[in-house]
């Protein structure tokens, strides 16, 4: 669609008095062209003229057929001009969104501890590596396991669902527990379950919790690819130590 095209459909829907200018293109919309276009389908409407002049009818029908296809130019312009004013919006939006974010992450940065030393000589966890390499701050580290230990199964819960005792077993135990005291120190000193069953109940619960780096990618704390990169690291790391 040319400009041309485009003010040859807008001076036949409206007046010639009108003046076209980019301010009035830019801020036409649907409602306003479809009330104007009724109004001059009203005067040039061939099903409305009730004289008898063969030669007027046929005008008004000439007319009627450009002043719909005048219409459907000037509406598809309209369109276009919607979708463009969506695409810069939400363009702008999705910078102003990046600036945000970067500086939230760069204040995060200058109030975080980060670890500054050397990488210790032993195996280390993905969210150890990840600190101890100065990749996440010790805030993060914490909110991490805080986050990984919230979202585990508790090791009576996985009891219970083992069969390994009944919850009128233990609600007595619970009811007298001293404050810190953990739920396996209870069971074991009570001969509820074993100290072998103990450690089972422990590595299932550690198998079954979630994994640490969901977290910082949750919160946006790292990218997918620098986590994959610490993750090939760390194992690399490792190799070094024994378990």
């Amino acid at each position: 669609m040319t400009n041309k095209e485009l003010i040859t459909s807008l001076r036949q829907i409206f007046n010639d008095d009108t003046r076209f200018t980019g301010e009035f293109v830019r801020s036409l919309d649907k409602d306003t062209l479809k009330k104007v276009f009724r109004s001059r389908v009203r005067e040039v409407h061939p099903d409305l003229y009730r004289g008898g002049d063969s030669s007027e009818l046929r005008r008004r029908h000439e007319e009627f057929i450009r002043l719909k296809s005048s219409f459907e130019t000037v509406s598809a312009f309209i369109s276009m001009n919607e979708k463009r004013k969506l695409a810069e919006n939400a363009k702008r939006a999705s910078t102003e969104q990046v600036r945000r974010d970067y500086y939230q992450s760069q204040q995060r940065r200058k109030h975080a501890q980060y670890y500054r030393g050397a990488l210790p000589k032993r195996r280390l966890r993905l969210g150890e590596y990840l600190y101890y390499s100065g990749i996440v701050s010790y805030r993060d580290l914490s909110g991490a396991v805080v986050w990984q230990r919230s979202e585990r199964d508790r090791i009576g819960d996985i009891a219970k669902m083992w069969g390994w005792f009944n919850e009128s077993d233990i609600v007595p135990l619970i009811m007298n527990k001293r404050p810190g005291e953990l739920i396996g120190t209870i069971l074991t000193k009570n001969d509820v379950i074993s100290g072998f069953n103990l450690r089972v109940l422990l590595t299932a619960q550690r198998k079954a919790q979630p994994l640490i780096g969901r977290y910082f990618l949750d919160n946006d704390v790292l990218d997918v690819r620098t986590l994959a990169s610490a993750i090939t690291r760390v194992r690399y790391h490792n190799l070094y130590y024994k378990k």
